[in-house]
């Protein structure tokens, strides 16, 4: 097996443990708008407290994964005048499950040896995504229009153990069991811009929007045979990520009394191989907490 291709398959098992948290198949999603609040103030502080729960599936071919997660995202939003705000986003997730398993040859004795997997992949990953946005409010009322965008950046960190067994590739008795593990650090990078509507029904107050975002990163890569004194038959590395662009579009439906949002979207990533097959399932409840 050649490096490039062992690379090209540690890559790619880098953009699927990543789609798990930033999945844009969708396609059952509830999800609160991305801005803290549909309209802003002179000098008013809005916060924005979201709890999420995330189910991604796929099986096809070559792929097979049931993984689920969850976590929080917290907005902050000052506005200096009637005109002008900005905001701050952070959230931290958490998410767990099964994967198609991987492992590498490696050298020891002198000898070469081809692992055997067992089963499938156990894969565990914290998601650390946060945002800037500068927001324009041109129109406040009847309705509000808010213009948002800035820059985005999101840390994952991923583990993903196989169990498996080696076996010289001269023939011979196999190694006992253990498991090989891939540790993952990534970093993405990009922007993100979009617009906003806030209109009143009374106790209602419902805010279609659509945002686009567009990022790109990269990945270091470590692996770990399980056994000790082996000589890795691919080292340590980074990997560029490709850049890639989402578009979300959908409406948050606040209940003003209770400050409470339920909304719906629609969400879908630029179409590539990779990303068909996979039904990813989010669940979102937000509290507005509105300051003086």
């Amino acid at each position: 097996m050649k490096k490039g291709l062992i690379l090209i398959q540690a890559g790619f098992t880098a953009l699927i443990a990543i789609s798990v948290c930033h999945a844009k198949q969708s396609n059952i999603q509830l999800t609160p708008a991305p801005i803290a609040y549909p309209f802003f103030e002179p000098g008013r502080f809005d916060m924005k407290l979201t709890g999420d729960y995330l189910s991604v599936e796929g099986k096809d071919a070559n792929t097979d994964i049931s993984i689920t997660g969850g976590g929080f995202d917290a907005a902050f939003r000052y506005s200096f005048n009637a005109f002008i705000a900005a905001d701050f986003d952070f959230g931290l997730f958490g998410y767990g499950g099964k994967f198609p398993g991987i492992a590498f040859p490696f050298y020891f004795g002198g000898t070469l040896w081809i692992p055997v997997i067992e089963g499938k992949a156990d894969l565990t990953g914290l998601s650390m995504p946060f945002s800037v946005n500068m927001e324009l409010q041109p129109i406040r009322k009847p309705f509000s229009l808010i213009f948002f965008g800035g820059p985005v950046w999101t840390v994952d960190s991923l583990t993903i153990q196989t169990p498996y067994h080696a076996v010289p590739f001269t023939g011979g008795t196999a190694s006992a069991s253990t498991k090989f593990t891939q540790d993952m650090t990534v970093f993405y990078s990009g922007a993100q811009a979009g617009i906003q509507v806030g209109v009143p029904l009374g106790f209602l107050k419902l805010a279609p929007y659509y945002m686009v975002t567009k990022k790109s990163g990269t990945a270091t890569l470590t692996f770990n045979s399980g056994y000790q004194n082996t000589q890795s038959f691919v080292g340590d590395t980074t990997i560029d990520l490709e850049a890639f662009t989402t578009t979300a579009m959908g409406f948050d439906m606040i209940v003003v009394p209770w400050n409470l949002s339920i909304g719906a979207l629609i969400q879908q990533a630029d179409p590539t191989k990779d990303q068909e097959g996979f039904k990813t399932t989010m669940i979102q409840l937000s509290w507005h907490f509105r300051g003086k």
